[in-house]
C-alpha cells in the first residue's frame, strides 16, 4: 500500500518515516502535528528513538517558530543537543504544507556513517526531504480529512438517534395525551354502563319477589346484557386506540368507511362529552359514499382519523359540525376531514404539519398533525389542506385503491352451521370455564374440561377432540406453551384463544403466532364466540 493510500494518520506517519529513514540513511527521524484544540505540536510518530513526554514542541521553542514563520526548512549541524530521549549532533526540520497550510513539523537526526561521528545535513538532504514531505502533508491532510468526517458522521448518527427517541417519547405523549382527554368521557361512559348492572341487581337483591315476574326480570336481564356489552365496548374501542404499533406493518385492505366509523365511536368521549362540558355542542355527519378498500393498516388509520377529530374538536371550542366525506376519483379513494372551526392563516398552515409545532400552547405536543402526515406517507398517499381563518379546515386525503382480489381474501370464508364437535376446554377461572361450556352446550357440543395447562395437556393425550379452547394466562403452564405442546402432537389441530389481553406477534414470538388458530378477546360473547369457533374449525381444515 502506498504513504499517499493511506487513512490512517498515526499508521501513515510511521510508515513515511520508515521510508524517509531507508532514503537518507537516519539514526532517528520524528512528525509533529499541531494539535487542532492548541498551539502545541505533539509527537505522531518517531523511529529509532523513544517517544515521552518530552517529545513536545510549545510556542516560543526557536526551531519550531522559524519554520513555521518562514515555512522554510532549516538545517541545524553540530548542535549536540537532547531530543527527547535521544541526542542529536545533526537536526534537519521540514515544514508539513498541504493547500497553504502548514500541518506539521518533520525532524530528521543525524546520518548514519562509517565512522563514530555522524556526517551532518547537506542541501541535497534538505531537497529530499522537503520532496517527500510534500506529498507525506498531502497524505496526512487526507487522513486528517477523513478522520473528521469520521467524526462528524458519528456525531450526525448520535444526533439522529437522539432525535428519534426525542420523537418516539413525543408521539407517546401525545397517544398518552389523547387518551387522557378521553378519560373523564370514558369514565362517564362506563359509570352508566356499571350503574344499570349494579341498580338492577340490587333490586332483586333486596326485592326477591320481583324474580317471579318472569316478564320482568327477562327486560331487566335484556337491560344488563345491553350494559355489560356498552362497558366491554368501550374497553375494546381503548383497546383499539392505544395498542403498541411496531414498525413495519402489514398492509392489508382497510374499508376507510369502517375505519371512520369506529374512529369516531372512540373518540365520542371526546367530541360529544368533554365538548358538551364545555357548553360546545359538536355534530358529526357521516357523508360516506361505497368505495372500494385501500391497502393500509388499520390501527394507524384510526389513530389518524382520531388525531384529526380531536384536532377539529379543539377548533370548534363554541361547537360545530364535524363532516367526514368519501368519494372515488379514478383509483384513488378520496377522504374529505371538515369542520367549522376558526381555520388557520396561511402561515400556520405552512407550518401545521412539521413536528413539534403547536398553537395551543402547553395543551399540545405539536405531533398530532405530524403524525398524520407520517401515518398518510406510510400508505402512499397525498395531503391537502384548504382553511381560512374563521371559516374552517378542510384536510383531503387520497390513497390509492387495493386490488380487489385482496379484499375477498381477506375477508375470508363466513361462519357456517357446525356439527357437534368435541372440544377440551382449559380455562383455570370456573366462572369463565362455566360460560364457555355453557355456550358450547346450548350448541350441542361435547365438552372435556381442564383447569391447568398441564392437566389440559394430560386430557388431550387421553382423548379426541375437533378443537382445543385455552385461556392464554394460566399457572403452571400457560396457553402458548399449551398451544406448543399440542402443535408438536397435531399439527393441524385447531387453537382457539381466549385472552383478557392485548396480544401482538412481535418477531420474538413468530412461531407464537403459527400456532394459534384463532384469538378471541375477553369478555366472550355468545354472538362473537359463535363467530370464532366455526371460523377456528376451518382454518384448521385448511392448514
Amino acid at each position: 500500500m502506498s504513504v499517499s493510500s493511506m487513512l490512517d494518520v498515526d499508521r501513515l506517519a510511521e510508515e513515511a518515516l520508515s521510508r524517509l529513514g531507508v532514503l537518507l540513511e537516519l539514526k532517528a527521524s520524528f512528525l509533529f502535528l499541531k494539535d487542532t484544540e492548541s498551539d502545541i505540536y505533539c509527537v505522531t510518530a518517531c523511529v529509532g528513538m523513544e517517544e515521552d513526554a518530552g517529545m513536545t514542541f510549545c510556542p516560543g521553542e526557536p526551531l519550531i517558530d522559524r519554520v513555521m514563520k518562514s515555512g522554510q526548512g532549516t538545517i541545524q549541524n553540530y548542535i549536540d543537543r537532547q531530543i527527547g530521549a535521544c541526542l542529536c549532533r545533526h537536526l534537519m526540520a521540514i515544514p508539513l504544507k498541504a493547500g497553504g497550510e502548514i500541518l506539521g513539523v518533520l525532524g530528521v537526526i543525524d546520518k548514519e556513517s562509517s565512522d563514530t561521528s555522524a556526517a551532518p545535513f547537506n542541501q541535497e538532504d534538505e531537497r529530499v526531504a522537503v520532496a517527500f514531505s510534500g506529498q507525506t502533508a498531502i497524505a496526512i491532510s487526507n487522513a486528517l480529512l477523513y478522520t473528521h468526517l469520521q467524526s462528524s458522521h458519528r456525531q450526525l448518527e448520535a444526533a439522529l438517534e437522539e432525535l428519534q427517541t426525542t420523537q418516539k417519547q413525543m408521539i407517546q405523549q401525545e397517544r398518552l395525551r389523547a387518551l387522557g382527554q378521553m378519560a373523564s368521557g370514558v369514565v362517564h361512559d362506563v359509570n352508566n354502563a356499571i350503574s344499570a348492572i349494579l341498580g338492577y341487581t340490587e333490586l332483586w337483591i333486596m326485592f326477591p319477589k320481583m324474580l317471579d315476574n318472569r316478564s320482568k326480570v327477562l327486560h331487566d336481564l335484556q337491560t344488563i346484557n345491553t350494559a355489560a356489552k356498552d362497558a366491554t365496548h368501550i374497553i375494546r374501542r381503548l383497546r383499539g386506540f392505544y395498542r403498541p404499533r411496531e414498525e413495519g406493518n402489514t398492509m392489508l385492505p382497510v374499508s376507510l368507511n369502517e375505519v371512520i366509523e369506529q374512529a369516531v365511536d372512540i373518540s365520542e368521549p371526546k367530541w360529544r362529552t368533554q365538548a358538551g362540558e364545555q357548553g360546545a355542542v359538536i355534530t358529526v355527519v357521516r357523508d360516506l359514499q361505497d368505495i372500494a378498500p385501500i391497502e393500509g393498516d388499520d390501527a394507524d388509520l384510526r389513530e389518524m382519523f382520531i388525531n384529526l377529530i380531536f384536532n377539529a374538536t379543539d377548533a370548534m371550542p363554541t361547537g360545530g359540525t364535524l363532516t367526514f366525506h368519501t368519494r372515488v376519483d379514478e383509483n384513488r379513494a378520496v377522504l374529505e376531514v371538515s369542520d367549522t372551526g376558526i381555520g388557520m392563516s396561511d402561515e400556520i398552515r405552512e407550518k401545521c404539519l412539521e413536528p413539534f409545532f403547536s398553537t395551543k400552547g402547553e395543551r399540545g405536543t405539536g405531533m398530532g398533525l405530524a403524525m398524520v402526515f407520517g401515518i398518510i406517507q406510510r400508505h402512499r398517499g397525498t395531503l391537502e389542506i384548504d382553511s381560512s381563518v374563521g371559516k374552517g379546515t378542510t384536510f383531503r386525503i387520497r390513497f390509492l385503491l387495493a386490488a380487489s382480489s385482496l379484499m375477498q381474501e381477506a375477508k375470508g370464508q363466513g361462519a357456517g352451521a357446525l356439527p357437534p364437535l368435541s372440544v377440551l376446554v382449559v380455562e383455570d377461572d370456573p366462572v369463565h370455564l362455566a360460560q364457555i361450556v355453557r355456550y358450547l352446550e346450548e350448541d350441542n357440543h361435547k365438552t372435556v374440561t381442564a383447569t391447568s395447562g398441564v392437566e389440559g395437556l394430560e386430557k388431550f393425550h387421553k382423548g379426541q377432540f375437533d378443537v382445543v379452547i385455552t385461556d392464554a394466562v394460566m399457572r403452571e403452564m400457560d396457553g402458548f406453551l399449551l398451544a406448543r405442546a399440542i402443535k408438536n402432537i397435531a399439527p393441524r389441530k385447531p387453537i382457539l384463544m381466549i385472552t383478557g389481553h392485548t396480544v401482538d406477534f412481535d418477531e420474538e414470538e413468530e412461531q407464537t403466532e403459527q400456532v394459534i388458530t384463532v384469538l378471541l378477546q375477553k369478555p366472550v360473547i355468545l354472538q362473537l364466540f359463535r363467530r370464532a369457533l366455526p371460523k377456528a374449525v376451518e382454518v384448521g381444515r385448511g392448514m
